[in-house]
């Protein structure tokens, strides 16, 4: 089971795009599967991977929603985006608007 579920988190991981639902969907139910299956060191480890994509994902996102201009639907500049955020968040903006992977 370990195997597949290690197999599983390689395909999404690549496959991830925080653009698109489906992929964010996949990500969340790949989660379950791992929290169900048994509690080994490999898995526990792959979960704590998931969550940290997914966490990255929504504190991105957060950021992203935070900084839009709603009246204009305008987005502010990539820079600005930037500043005051950790390393992580820095990466995960910048891999979104590379276009994902």
């Amino acid at each position: 089971m370990t195997e597949n579920l290690m197999a599983q988190w390689q395909v999404q991981r690549k496959a991830f795009n925080m653009k698109n639902a489906k992929a964010i969907n996949a990500m969340h139910e790949l989660k379950e599967q791992v929290q169900q299956a048994e509690p080994t060191e490999i898995n526990l480890r792959l979960l704590v991977e998931i969550f940290c994509m997914l966490y990255m994902y929504d504190e991105a996102y957060k950021i992203f929603i935070s900084v839009m201009d709603v009246n204009n639907k305008k987005e502010i500049q990539y820079d600005s985006l930037l500043d005051g955020q950790s390393t992580k968040c820095k990466a995960f903006i910048t891999m979104y608007y590379s276009g994902g992977n």
